[in-house]
């Protein structure tokens, strides 16, 4: 949950209209404290819920339905990738600010590299699943996502991280395999391009 970098009187809590401190990433609401549970305004209104009579069932209905629904949204807003862009920027903005992460101006060139794609990589893997692994292998314990043209040699050879990470140059492989593989690469400089140009 993003905490407002410079609050003012302008953003007032959605609930309990006290002064907001954070900002949620998916409503874009104003919030005055990062667990809304917490709020003031939400403990009242859980309240006069309880009052009005509801039996323990249909209290158990109505918030399964109303976590069916926000699960649904959730879902559909994971499937936008310039969503799923600008969440990921804001996550990454907040850790550099709260120090559980590096400013990209302090990461060496390398690691830079390998954070793009490693990104690009991440992306692939949900939109072209089936492409990357058409056999529908279990991805984990005893199979790996595994780039063919390594990450470091990629780097090394100057390669766009949009390569690298493309689905043309992913697949599953056994985990023994993968350790045994580590940093060289199973497919050659040609052989990538040639990947790359294919429809």
């Amino acid at each position: 949950m993003p905490k407002l970098l410079n609050p003012s009187n302008n953003y007032k809590c959605f609930l309990c209209k006290s002064q907001a401190t954070y900002i949620s990433f998916n409503s874009k609401k104003y919030r005055c404290v990062e667990k809304i549970t917490q709020c003031p305004g939400f403990i009242k209104k859980a309240e006069e819920s309880r009052q009005q009579n509801m039996s323990k069932i249909d209290r158990q209905k109505h918030m399964k339905n109303m976590s069916d629904k926000g699960n649904a949204k959730l879902h559909k807003l994971h499937q936008d990738p310039e969503w799923r862009k600008i969440k990921g920027e804001n996550i990454s903005k907040n850790k550099i600010i709260n120090g559980s992460a590096i400013d990209p101006i302090n990461k060496s060139a390398w690691k830079l590299y390998e954070d793009d794609v490693d990104r690009i990589t991440r992306t692939n893997w949900i939109y072209n699943q089936s492409i990357i692994n058409p056999l529908g292998l279990e991805r984990g314990k005893d199979y790996e996502l595994d780039h063919k043209y390594s990450k470091q040699q990629g780097f090394k050879d100057n390669i766009p991280a949009e390569f690298i990470g493309s689905y043309k140059n992913l697949h599953l492989i056994e985990r023994s395999t993968n350790r045994r593989k580590y940093n060289t690469c199973s497919i050659t400089f040609e052989e990538l391009y040639s990947l790359m140009n294919s429809i």
